[in-house]
């Protein structure tokens, strides 16, 4: 796949055009999007909540429905495993492990931080 940086408005493929739409899928709240209200993860609505271990269970099945559903465009990544490095009650620090299907690598998205 083939799109633009939202930063700098060059041209991205492969593995950095991956992590981007991974993070913009992960820091979008569901319903957020007027036209397509199914894009996006439910990890902005776990932001404000007390943590504890059924939060991280509901982090992590968030992370893996927003990788999974086909809304969402990311087809060429396969879940391997969600770790959560870093949470606090406003900042989630989120490392996803993931297979990019295009070149049958496994490869680790660090850092990715969604916060209120």
């Amino acid at each position: 796949m083939r799109g633009m940086s939202r930063t700098t408005g060059k041209y991205l493929e492969g593995l950095d055009h991956a992590e981007q739409r991974l993070i913009d899928v992960l820091t979008t709240s569901k319903v957020s999007r007027v036209m397509n209200r199914e894009y996006g993860a439910g990890l902005m609505d776990l932001v404000d909540k007390n943590v504890n271990e059924s939060w991280v269970v509901q982090a992590n099945a968030a992370v893996a429905e927003a990788i999974n559903n086909p809304v969402n465009g990311l087809s060429d990544l396969r879940l391997v495993r969600v770790v959560l490095e870093k949470f606090t009650d406003s900042n989630i620090e989120v490392n996803v492990e993931a297979d990019y299907l295009p070149t049958q690598e496994r490869v680790l998205f660090n850092g990715i931080n969604i916060s209120a």
